[in-house]
């Protein structure tokens, strides 16, 4: 179960998971449940695409990643506005995790941007043995060039 809270412009506020309902006491976490979120450091080098297309992300771009572990779980939050994708039409955007995911999964994420600015359904998708996520358009389309690329959603990965 998980709920998120977001801001007025959409943006992760709080979120929590629970593995069930004794795991929230008056709307807030088991503090002795789960560990703390941990932020993931800035590297201008984890993002990139499958065909070399360049894709600058600064770290003013970057407004949550973060991740925490659950048991073989790992949970992760990740929130990028304004990024510029060159044209090149890349198939998928992959983002570096600083851990291999053991088990292939995908879930939909939550809002996405194409790079001019178009609204799109983007989807997560993690391959097992790979240190990186991959963000797919859901209809498997390349990506738009332009400086308005945004992704942003939570989702989680066997490790």
């Amino acid at each position: 179960m998980g709920f998120t809270v977001l801001d007025s412009e959409g943006k992760i506020k709080t979120s929590i998971v629970a593995v069930d309902a004794g795991d929230i006491t008056s709307g807030t976490l088991a503090n002795d449940r789960f560990a703390a979120w941990t932020n993931v450091a800035f590297n201008a080098a984890d993002y990139t695409t499958d065909n070399a297309t360049a894709w600058t992300v600064q770290s003013a771009d970057i407004i949550t990643f973060n991740y925490f572990r659950v048991g073989p779980i790992v949970f992760i939050q990740f929130e990028a506005e304004l990024t510029v994708l060159a044209a090149g039409g890349p198939t998928y955007l992959k983002v570096a995790l600083p851990f291999t995911i053991a088990g292939q999964g995908g879930q939909l994420i939550r809002r996405t941007l194409d790079g001019d600015g178009t609204l799109v359904t983007a989807q997560v998708v993690g391959v097992a043995t790979e240190a990186f996520f991959r963000i797919y358009k859901t209809d498997v389309s390349t990506w738009t060039a332009g400086s308005s690329l945004e992704v942003r959603g939570q989702f989680w990965f066997q490790v």
